[in-house]
């Protein structure tokens, strides 16, 4: 019954919501401000390490990843995702398009040799994801191999990546020309086929 409270609000619940919500279910009473003091860096340590132990869990499951460790110090795969907010908080988390609502984007990195998050940071939808993926990548070790998508890497991010010599996939822009060493153009045409 408590939960049908919670759901049947049109909006995102307040912290009073969850108060009552609390109350309801533990039969002890929070105030606000006893929530809000409750989102605090032991809160985000705590989460963090179940993301981590959770997606290791599965990861370690799923995957095959002996042998890896002998090629790479690291693999690092980063991608984000958006999610809609309430509107009262659009100018801490500005979104884009006519309406200027309120979208939170979170970045996410992890680790997939060791289990370990190794960024996970939550922005605005405006900020541009070549900007996050470079934010931390002095902390990327030397034979690391990162998996990006597009968004996340341009021509002077290879370079970069090159001079740091960390490995990287990633699918290229059409557009794009590729020179091998001989100095010979390489056309996607020639090595893709198109049913």
């Amino acid at each position: 019954m408590e939960t049908a409270f919670l759901l049947s609000i049109n909006k995102s619940p307040s912290l009073t919501d969850y108060c009552i919500d609390f109350q309801l279910k533990i039969n002890k009473s929070l105030s606000k401000q006893g929530v809000d003091k409750r989102f605090n860096e032991n809160l985000k340590t705590m989460l963090k390490k179940l993301v981590e132990e959770g997606l290791a869990k599965q990861i370690s499951q799923k995957a095959n990843l002996k042998g890896a460790g002998k090629h790479f110090t690291e693999i690092r795969l980063m991608d984000s995702t958006e999610f809609k907010l309430s509107k009262n908080v659009a100018d801490k988390f500005p979104g884009y398009g006519p309406g200027r609502e309120a979208i939170a984007q979170v970045q996410f990195e992890y680790d997939i040799l060791s289990g370990k998050i190794t960024q996970m940071r939550v922005g605005s939808a405006l900020d541009s994801d070549v900007t996050e993926g470079l934010k931390e990548i002095e902390t990327v070790p030397k034979r690391s191999l990162l998996i990006r998508d597009l968004g996340y890497l341009y021509p002077k991010t290879f370079l970069e990546l090159q001079e740091r010599k960390i490995y990287y996939i990633s699918r290229a822009k059409s557009q794009w020309n590729f020179l091998c060493e001989r100095r010979e153009k390489v056309s996607a045409n020639n090595h893709y086929r198109y049913n």
